[in-house]
């Protein structure tokens, strides 16, 4: 058998693998309580974060979904007269029991609250900033509305904005189709950076028309290609090309393993991705050319469970997004932020290694400073975890 038969058997092994891992389905359940009365709670919505999927308690405070995918994932359970409460779990067995969950009640006082035209001027100017830095400024943001802007509360300390917000932010995304509970964890934001964490979960809006669904999947398509969960995905997928085929050959065997890396790394390319590995930004150095691709199997090695991986590189990531790089066959070292249309980003690790798994999601907070077009990207650009983009090239 030639090289290039074996490299296709073991390539559709791979996908097999790959398909099977995520098809391994969980479930989750448990019981809910009021913490005061000690009585079973009704109607306490639980949701995987970052997802459509979620379910509600009943009348015994008993819930149970089904058909979860594996990873790690944080479980979000809110009810509107208590504080919603988030927990993390990692769904590799059948079953997984959360045991017995208990909710503390919001406080229900009334309070006269006298507001002078100068204040309301302040919270004015402060959620106009916060909402520039929170939904972002992109092709989906003037179709973003916040629905219950006054649930959000903001100060100000030492030139930052910070926000925070006891209810889920109500945000309505008409552009991308989506209804999207935001349970916010953090908020700060500066004139020249933006740091915030939570958890979204998903609701499909009703369309109203056949084009309506057809402008939404434009949309979400759009937002999706050349993003940083887009770039995240294809690494994967390289990876997991390159390591799945390599453990079903001889190690020994060079010019497998070269072939192999070769088309793990094509894979970035043919998702119109181009990585260098660079030492310094170029707002602290002279701008430096001629930087050598690297290869995907550098950056990326086997996490705790088969969905997920450590990615771990020193310095800094340069990464473009040409689109149409595979039909114009640019050189890889040529010059490409002089290419029209290009996008550039950087990455840099804020600590050893960070957790992502192998549909582009990365779940260790603020394990990655994003620059560049990777970190315009904003609330507005967010799609759920289910969404797959299906990539049409001839």
């Amino acid at each position: 058998m030639n090289l290039k038969s074996k490299i296709t058997i073991v390539s559709i092994l791979s996908f097999l693998l790959n398909t099977f891992l995520i098809a391994q389905n969980s479930a989750i359940y448990g019981k809910v309580f009021d913490k005061d009365s000690g009585k079973p709670i009704k109607d306490v919505n639980i949701y995987l974060a970052n997802t459509q999927i979620g379910t509600s308690s009943n009348k015994y405070g008993y819930f149970e979904i089904k058909d979860l995918p594996q990873g790690t994932f944080t479980i979000v359970l809110s009810h509107v007269s208590y504080y919603f409460i988030k927990k993390e779990i990692k769904l590799v067995r059948k079953f997984n029991d959360m045991g017995i969950i208990g909710f503390s009640q919001k406080a229900h006082e009334l309070e006269t609250v006298l507001v002078s035209d100068n204040e309301d001027d302040i919270w004015e100017d402060q959620f106009e900033f916060f909402r520039e830095n929170f939904i972002g400024e992109g092709e989906n943001s003037d179709s973003t509305i916040i629905e219950n802007p006054y649930q959000i509360d903001f100060y100000e300390k030492n030139g930052k904005l910070l926000a925070s917000s006891t209810d889920p932010i109500e945000i309505i995304n008409r552009s991308l189709g989506y209804k999207i509970k935001y349970f916010l964890d953090f908020f700060e934001a500066t004139i020249d950076y933006t740091k915030y964490s939570g958890n979204a979960v998903f609701i499909p809006l009703s369309s109203k028309s056949k084009s309506d669904s057809i402008r939404w999947e434009t949309n979400r398509s759009e937002t999706y290609r050349g993003s940083f969960r887009h770039f995240l995905e294809t690494l994967n997928k390289g990876y997991s090309l390159f390591m799945d085929n390599s453990e079903l050959n001889e190690l020994s065997n060079n010019s497998l393993i070269e072939s192999l890396s070769s088309k793990s790394d094509s894979l970035l390319n043919a998702n119109d991705f181009i990585i260098y590995y660079v030492k310094k930004v170029p707002w602290e150095t002279p701008r430096q050319f001629g930087e050598i691709p690297i290869s995907t199997r550098n950056l990326l090695s086997d996490g705790n469970i088969k969905t997920e991986r450590y990615l771990k590189f020193f310095d800094y990531l340069r990464i473009y997004y040409v689109p149409n790089y595979g039909e114009n066959k640019y050189l890889l070292n040529s010059e490409v932020s002089y290419i029209p249309n290009v996008e550039g980003s950087y990455l840099k690790l804020l600590q050893d290694s960070v957790t992502i798994d192998i549909r582009g999601r990365y779940y260790d907070k603020f394990g990655i400073h994003t620059f560049g077009y990777f970190g315009q990207e904003r609330v507005s650009d967010m799609l759920p975890y289910e969404y797959k983009y299906i990539q049409n090239k001839q």
